[in-house]
């Protein structure tokens, strides 16, 4: 099977802006009913579909190289150059945004968002550096499917932690255990409760690819509608229940990203967008320091004038980050 991944490419910068948007509240001020159901039937589609093609990617280096150890560790340095990087960025705005008079303790609260739920695109990044070590392990003995079986029990308590804590809410003794969880280590969307199910998918998924083994794309499409149509029934489900934390998580989402990765890699496409994937990593990386250090300055006014102010920003920054050849500024930029 050919490899083309030029529409990956492209799906991933269309969800950087998203995102973006998302982080900009551009849609608050529409109608309600547009807001949510944008938000959560296409905004929060960006980080899974990241999490599956960075695990998609990661799969076919290492079923194409038996070192996995080598692999795993380059894969790894490659994440944790930008990590250390983006965090001093935005160490500034988020120690002023927290500080509340005690030193000591915004210091702790920093060290712990550090380890547990770092600021920015940053988590996503930790997430997806800790679901790639766990499942190394794995995959060192052959074990391509335990790790979607254990994700998805894990994935079980980020749903509770999230999106469906309203399931929990009268039940006391599960309500305190994710209390005290969310209380301790801020969030449950990390490598461990969602990472690791949605890494281990797009691994899957180049297991499946390699072998020429994808459902045919009219299977996909209609597998990937059924999907889309259930998120769309799971969003109205859970609009004006209680949740915690960003209501972001949904039961439908790894099935509804697995047939839409999978429609993309069979799609003909003989075009490469090496510059789209270049600054879908760049923008999202960039564009949360852009809106933290905006906020340093003026009083910020959410919606859909911040959304042009940080796109244009973060597209100057980047367009000056991607053209660099400077070895230090593409090891941070992943290039």
């Amino acid at each position: 099977m050919k490899r083309n991944f030029g529409y990956i490419d492209i799906v991933k910068f269309l969800f950087s802006i998203f995102i973006i948007a998302l982080h900009t509240l551009m849609l608050d001020s529409f109608n309600s009913d547009i807001n949510w159901y944008i938000t959560h039937c296409v905004f929060r589609l960006a980080v899974p579909f990241f999490f599956v093609t960075a695990g998609f990617l990661y799969g076919l280096k290492i079923l194409n190289n038996k070192e996995i150890d080598i692999v795993t560790n380059n894969y790894l340095k490659k994440l944790l150059y930008p990590f250390v990087f983006w965090l001093l960025v935005g160490i500034i705005p988020e120690f002023i945004n927290t500080f509340n008079g005690n030193l000591f303790l915004t210091i702790f609260n920093l060290i712990r968002k550090v380890f547990f739920y770092p600021w920015g695109a940053l988590w996503y990044i930790l997430a997806l550096m800790v679901a790639v070590f766990i499942l190394s392990r794995f995959y060192k003995r052959g074990k391509f499917i335990f790790p979607i079986i254990i994700g998805s029990c894990l994935y079980i308590f980020a749903l509770i932690s999230n999106s469906y804590y309203f399931v929990i809410d009268n039940i006391s003794i599960f309500k305190r255990v994710v209390d005290l969880y969310n209380e301790i280590f801020i969030s449950s969307r990390n490598g461990i409760f969602v990472g690791l199910l949605f890494v281990s998918v797009g691994v899957f998924l180049a297991k499946m690819y390699k072998s020429e083994s994808l459902f045919s794309l009219k299977k996909n499409v209609l597998f990937f509608l059924i999907c889309y149509l259930v998120l769309v029934f799971e969003v109205t489900f859970i609009r004006n229940r209680a949740y915690i934390e960003d209501n972001s998580l949904f039961v439908v989402m790894p099935f509804l990203i697995f047939f839409f990765v999978s429609i993309l890699l069979q799609v003909s496409n003989n075009k490469k967008y090496t510059k789209l994937r270049s600054y879908s990593i760049c923008l999202y990386l960039v564009h949360r320091p852009v809106i933290a250090y905006i906020g340093l300055f003026s009083n910020l006014l959410y919606g859909v004038n911040l959304f042009i102010i940080v796109i244009v920003i973060s597209f100057i920054i980047c367009y000056f980050l991607i053209n660099s050849k400077n070895k230090y500024i593409r090891l941070i930029t992943m290039r």
